[in-house]
């Protein structure tokens, strides 16, 4: 039986990529293809260490590119869980890209994806409650419900 509750610190990741030349496309930017990839894996993980199961990717929206990732910059992905249901979580996946040789860093992509945990039978499974400990917790949680609510309306409408 897992936990009823837990906290968003316990699921917490941080990644840390180095952008190299097969990563990059003719103008020597990171693939989007491979920050998505990246950013996957991450939320993949914050989902797994949640729940103690296999989780799967059904949305991700609201990737938002604010700057290109340029070759041999490092690439850092921040993932946290901001909002929990039955079955399924919101994880909100910060990307920062900084120069190795000025040190200087910035955000470059926000992304937030939704995972369903699965049991042994791959069907969707109870999971352990997000608790909200902050102020800063609170409010990414009340904009996960509004997102949600966007996205259950998107899916009516097909």
């Amino acid at each position: 039986m897992h936990d009823a509750t837990k906290f968003a610190q316990e699921s917490y990741v941080e990644m840390t990529q180095l952008v190299m030349p097969n990563d990059t496309n003719s103008q020597g930017n990171l693939f989007g293809g491979t920050l998505m990839k990246w950013i996957d894996l991450a939320g993949a993980m914050v989902a797994m260490r949640h729940t103690h199961m296999d989780c799967v990717t059904v949305s991700v929206d609201n990737m938002d590119f604010h700057h290109s990732v340029k070759l041999n910059e490092i690439v850092t992905l921040k993932a946290k869980l901001t909002w929990t249901g039955n079955t399924s979580m919101e994880i909100k996946v910060d990307v920062y890209a900084e120069d190795p040789y000025t040190g200087q860093r910035r955000l470059t992509n926000t992304a937030y994806m939704v995972l369903v945990a699965l049991d042994k039978d791959h069907n969707p499974a109870k999971i352990p409650q997000l608790k909200i400990i902050s102020d800063s917790e609170k409010e990414e949680w009340d904009r996960a419900v509004k997102r949600r609510e966007m996205r259950l309306q998107r899916k009516n409408k097909k």
